[in-house]
């Protein structure tokens, strides 16, 4: 388990010490970005459905399908625990669930 109360900070990187006991340091993401396909691609999709005539029914939506990854500095967190504990090890913070809110910015 990591030590939530004690996070290590450097250069925007952060990483969580084992609690109470020696271990593997769990390192935070730094951001989110679009997880890509097998073939390289983004793994983004925009639809959008506009009718022939927009006044009568259906009316135009749009669909937004998308994966997100996180993005993991691992360079820099191996060297900020191994810093503090040579031969240290990092492994990538495990996310099982979450949900991620859209806003608009500027006038919609």
């Amino acid at each position: 388990m990591p030590d939530f109360q004690s996070p290590i900070r450097a250069n925007g990187v952060s990483v969580l010490a084992p609690f109470r006991a020696p271990g593997t340091y769990t390192l935070l993401p730094q951001g989110l970005g679009i997880a890509r396909r097998e073939d390289g691609t983004g793994d983004f999709h925009l639809g959008i459905v506009r009718p022939e005539n927009p006044i009568i029914p259906p009316s135009p939506e749009g669909m937004l399908d998308f994966r997100l990854q996180p993005t993991f500095p691992v360079e820099e967190g191996l060297a900020i625990v191994r810093a503090r504990c040579p031969g240290a090890m990092v492994e990538q913070a495990v996310f099982r669930s979450g949900f991620v809110q859209i806003t608009p910015i500027g006038e919609f």
